[in-house]
């Protein structure tokens, strides 16, 4: 609420922001209104001690961001199995996004592109029957419905279609499929995926692009749920063809102790891999050792630029690391 504030009084006239089911939970976004409530998907997640006691639990924290704080209109995932039984039930207008099916944002003619630095996807989106081209800087099926998404609260908000369009060919998130070229040919990604459905996710978004190898770099956080663990091993052992683990904020406990715990789950049909504590060390491996045309996902931190060891938070970012790689071995 306080930064709010002094948005506001900045001059600030919209705010777009995610709202955590452990946000909701613990009403740390009360006396909201939300002009806008968007519902993009749900699983099995942020549920442990310190989260979610069950699914359950955690699907109904989400759905009071759609009953409790006063949404005009609501956008929301017409592929997902929960999507009616989060937002259902709510009396203002509503708009469903799909990929392929019938709904009042449709995708079709979804491509697949890669070029130096660059790794995208574009479609064709259908809305009260005109058809319109979409370019995207990001990969994968999942960035449609990202895309989709935010064309259908822009279009709320009055803008026009050709004002969406171009601005969305130039969109880049930091951490989120954040792609850079190596002088060795390979592209690294780096993103936030940090649990198994999105870390599923992200390496299926890059399998389309038939990289070389496709790498994948990660670890899992430390003190929060360990089921997390389970999922990434079985995901990355199963999707990559090499896999680094290695830390993420593994905070108070052993980063070995973690690692070891991911590795139980790679088994003799898995991918081959190779386990490096110290994440800076891992990533220098995977750069090291790319070879042309491979995909290394660096996953896990994304936008974090710092790391926690030991219950200290200590400076880290994964860009510099590979900017600095890049500049110390360029051709």
């Amino acid at each position: 609420h306080e930064h709010m504030r002094k948005m506001l009084d900045c001059g600030v006239k919209t705010l777009v922001m995610e709202v955590s089911s452990q946000a909701l939970k613990m009403a740390r976004v009360h006396g909201i209104k939300f002009k806008v409530a968007v519902f993009t998907n749900l699983s099995p997640d942020h549920i442990g001690e310190f989260e979610h006691p069950d699914f359950s639990d955690y699907k109904n924290c989400k759905r009071t961001l759609f009953t409790s704080y006063g949404a005009d209109y609501v956008v929301y995932n017409a592929d997902d199995e929960y999507a009616l039984s989060v937002v259902g039930g709510t009396g203002c207008k509503k708009s469903g996004i799909s990929v392929g099916n019938d709904a009042d944002y449709r995708a079709d003619s979804i491509t697949y592109f890669r070029s130096p630095g660059n790794i995208g996807v574009s479609f064709e989106c259908t809305n009260d029957g005109k058809t319109f081209p979409v370019a995207l800087s990001f990969p994968g099926e999942f960035s449609v419905y990202n895309a989709l998404t935010a064309i259908a609260v822009c279009k709320y908000l009055g803008l026009s279609e050709g004002k969406i369009t171009k601005t969305m060919r130039h969109i880049r998130v930091k951490g989120r499929f954040e792609t850079h070229e190596l002088p060795s040919g390979a592209t690294v990604v780096i993103d936030y995926a940090h649990n198994g459905v999105s870390l599923k996710a992200a390496l299926s978004a890059l399998r389309v692009y038939n990289p070389t190898r496709l790498v994948c770099l990660f670890g899992s956080i430390g003190g929060r749920t360990k089921m997390r663990r389970a999922e990434l091993g079985l995901v990355a052992s199963r999707d990559a063809d090499f896999c680094i683990l290695t830390s993420d904020n593994p905070d108070n406990e052993s980063p070995s102790a973690i690692i070891g715990e991911i590795a139980s789950y790679f088994s003799a049909d898995s991918c081959p891999y190779i386990a490096i504590p110290d994440r800076r060390e891992a990533i220098l491996y995977a750069l090291e050792n790319s070879r042309k045309g491979d995909i290394i996902l660096l996953a896990g931190k994304g936008h974090e630029t710092y790391q926690i060891v030991c219950g200290k938070r200590q400076s880290f970012s994964e860009t510099e690391i590979v900017e600095q790689f890049c500049s110390e071995n360029k051709n």
